[in-house]
């Protein structure tokens, strides 16, 4: 078997079980090296031999990361909105799963969905300095970034037949280019605070390629939540005026990358629905949603895409229609977790909106010049979070990680400003972002 496996997955191997030791040293590197093979999911979507795929790193790194915070002596997670929301919900959510009327996959989604939550309320503790946000920020943003750059080059190099399912394990196309529109602003905004030349142009780079990468996915969401997330990221960051004109300059230029096929899939977006039949496959399943929250208001049919399958034809509409998912995540919240479980939702990420929209002004009233960092992240946490509402519309992935990441990054970052604006209101010099454990020092600095 050994005589089988290749380079990459000896180098999987090395970095897998590197991770290891390195979260057992310290909880916020564990947390970095987590993040990373969590997205990326390299052993599941990059290396094919199954005596490598099928090892379960993530897992053991999650375990090692969880048994280091319990013995830091430190905030092991913060509260604020978005934090209380997300216990809120995940509490909720295993209410629904109680009441499920098919518990064990309910179950199996929960569990699943655990681990996220553990992950994501351990991010909004380990992050004590501004060094700290920035390297989470930098490689939360690799992560969609690194398959922008796989998918994007495929695409320019006339190789875009082999792109469609080449992002990671477990996501389809339309998935993938949601994870592609929410790393676009991270990868601009994230790069704004970066020191080494080298790095920061290379997260530009990448952004860049989420353009090619976007397109050759064909996901009508995707890309609509791209050309929002590329639209309000520029705005940002350099004003309507030049956004427009930056825009009439590249637009043309943008459009002749799409091929005939796929912009002909674009401008479906404004047909009639009950022309398309996606689209009206979309809208039965939106209404039998309904049917089912409205059988079960409170406590729905339990999450999992299994259990909605398996209630679909009892909530059947059209007779021509077959069971399928939800293509929403609002729909899908809704059958789900009933009514309670749609609104904690969307409180969530309204409180996640506010938390950045309250961060931008503290920093520029407080700290002018001096907090556009926070402005940045705070920025790049509100565009990312738009996006996925975008095309979390037509997507039923109320189970995908990375956004409960995103919005939890907003925690930390909150926690970093108010503690740089009392330092201030003190008299204190606000702290360089330095202090870096022993071994790593330098990622302070970079």
């Amino acid at each position: 078997m050994m005589a089988s496996v290749g380079w990459r997955d000896l180098l999987m191997v090395m970095l897998g079980v590197g991770a290891l030791p390195i979260a057992l040293y310290d909880a916020y590197l564990g947390l970095l090296a987590y993040a990373v093979l969590s997205f990326i999911r390299p052993a599941q979507s990059l290396i094919w031999d199954p005596a490598v795929s099928g090892i379960r790193f993530t897992f053991f790194v999650g375990l090692v990361l969880v048994f280091r915070s319990v013995m830091t002596p430190s905030p092991r997670f913060r509260l604020r909105a978005p934090s209380v929301v997300f216990i809120a919900f995940w509490a909720w959510m295993v209410v629904c799963t109680v009441f499920s009327t098919h518990r064990a996959e309910s179950t199996e989604f929960l569990e699943k969905f655990s681990k996220i939550g553990i992950v994501a309320l351990l991010l909004t503790g380990l992050v004590h300095q501004r060094w700290q946000l920035k390297w989470l920020v930098i490689a939360l943003a690799l992560c969609p970034g690194f398959y922008a750059a796989k998918l994007g080059w495929f695409f320019l190099s006339g190789q875009a037949e082999y792109t469609h399912h080449g992002g990671p394990e477990g996501l389809d196309s339309n998935d993938i280019a949601l994870f592609i529109a929410m790393g676009f602003p991270l990868l601009i905004f994230g790069a704004a605070e970066v020191r080494r030349k080298w790095l920061r142009r290379g997260m530009y780079v990448l952004a860049f390629m989420c353009i090619p990468a976007g397109i050759v996915g064909e996901s009508r969401g995707g890309m609509l939540a791209l050309a929002v997330s590329i639209l309000i990221t520029v705005w940002r960051r350099v004003g309507w005026w030049r956004t427009a004109l930056i825009l009439a300059l590249l637009a043309p230029v943008a459009f002749t990358m799409v091929p005939a096929e796929t912009m002909a899939r674009y401008k479906t977006l404004g047909d009639d629905p009950s022309k398309d039949i996606s689209a009206r496959g979309r809208l039965w399943a939106w209404q039998v949603s309904m049917e089912m929250a409205e059988a079960n208001p409170v406590v729905g049919i339990g999450m999992s895409q299994e259990t909605y399958l398996k209630e679909y034809p009892r909530y059947q509409i059209e007779p021509h229609d077959w069971p399928h998912v939800a293509h929403s995540v609002w729909f899908s919240a809704l059958a789900g977790m009933g009514w309670p479980g749609l609104t904690l939702f969307v409180v969530m990420i309204l409180a996640t909106l506010w938390t950045t929209r309250r961060i931008r002004h503290m920093a520029r009233d407080t700290l002018g010049d001096e907090g556009a960092w926070a402005v940045s992240y705070a920025t790049g946490i509100e565009t990312a979070v738009i996006a996925f509402a975008i095309a979390g519309t037509f997507l039923s992935q109320v189970g995908f990680e990375f956004i409960y990441a995103i919005m939890m990054l907003s925690v930390p970052l909150l926690a970093l400003l108010q503690e740089e604006v009392a330092r201030r209101r003190t008299g204190e010099l606000v702290a360089p972002p330095v202090g870096a454990p022993t071994g790593v020092g330098q990622l302070a600095h970079t």
